[in-house]
């Protein structure tokens, strides 16, 4: 596969990796906004976790492809 067709796929694994990082946060903000409420401390760690996998994911997708991405997008 060359450059050209790599970098589309490469981009919109880092869009996923991006949502997850949202998804996380938000579930965060979620379990804040409710503190009575049965296993926040669960859902406010599993927010963290998966903010923080998203963005290490997003960072080693760009770290890896980075010579891929250029050569796709210059």
């Amino acid at each position: 596969m060359t450059p050209d067709t790599l970098t589309p796929i490469i981009l919109a694994f880092a869009a996923l990796c991006l949502w997850q990082v949202y998804a996380g946060a938000r579930k965060m903000w979620l379990a804040k906004r409710d503190p009575g409420a049965p296993m926040v401390k669960l859902f406010a760690r599993a927010g963290f976790v998966q903010a923080l996998l998203g963005a290490l994911l997003f960072i080693a997708n760009i770290a890896f492809n980075w010579s891929t991405l250029k050569a796709g997008l210059l």
